[in-house]
């Protein structure tokens, strides 16, 4: 069972968000990340929503044990928006392989279980989440 908690840092400069974890790569957008995976076929894909900087400190777990695995690269993203072409809002990577961890937040407190059922019923209710993608 693959338990992973996770937190991303993220600094706000110029408007941008930075990862403040320099093994955890940031890739713009789905061919971007597909592009890496020749080189890093072993990989795992942290998704944010645009506000997870609200997302408290669990998240920070996942980065670290992500880190951690030798074997493992890390890329993270930003879900992106449904009218900007390429973004992994839009794409069919969302839908396939997911791990079923997924965490919603509003305010700091866990609104969502661990698992897809829950966070649907509640992603009306968030204002942060993530979720983790592996390939298999």
């Amino acid at each position: 069972m693959l338990a992973v908690s996770f937190l991303i840092f993220v600094i706000m400069i110029s408007g941008k968000q930075v990862v403040a974890y320099p093994d955890i790569e940031l890739v713009q957008n789905f061919e971007e990340f597909n592009a890496k995976l020749t080189a890093n076929p072993n990989a795992l894909l942290i998704i944010t929503a645009r506000n997870c900087p609200a997302c408290p400190p669990v998240l920070q777990q996942v980065v670290d044990n992500c880190s951690k695995k030798k074997k493992v690269k890390c890329f993270w993203a930003d879900i992106g928006d449904y009218n900007v072409a390429n973004s992994f809002y839009d794409s069919e990577m969302l839908n396939v392989w997911w791990i079923p961890y997924v965490g919603f937040f509003k305010n700091g407190q866990k609104k969502a279980a661990a698992n897809q059922g829950a966070a649907d019923k509640n992603s009306k209710n968030v204002n942060a989440g993530f979720r983790i993608y592996w390939l298999p």
